[in-house]
């Protein structure tokens, strides 16, 4: 009888290292094709539509539509391009 739970005790342990070992071999198969295909531009576009003044990134393969108060891309992270500040009409208080 102890034999046994010995045995079952170890095919838990294996089965449980088995799973780990997949979960984080598809997690770096995951990241390595982020990474091949931020490299080569191919990255996914946002589906934000860059009207009611958001931010769109500049950087080549970005493109990603930010909030317009964002002073960096929320994808990439890319400084993004300062906005002209609108032109205010002065008049004289008397």
């Amino acid at each position: 009888m102890m034999l046994g739970e010995v045995i079952l005790t170890l095919l838990v342990c294996i089965a449980i290292l088995v799973i780990a070992a997949a979960v984080f071999g598809a997690w770096i198969i995951m990241m390595l094709v982020k990474m091949a295909l931020g490299l080569m531009g191919l990255k996914r576009k946002s589906t934000r539509k860059p009207s009611d003044g958001l931010r769109v990134c500049s950087r080549r393969g970005c493109g990603h539509a930010n909030p317009p108060q964002a002073r960096f891309c929320s994808r990439c992270g890319m400084a993004l391009e300062a906005t002209q500040p609108s032109k205010m009409k002065r008049v004289a208080m008397f």
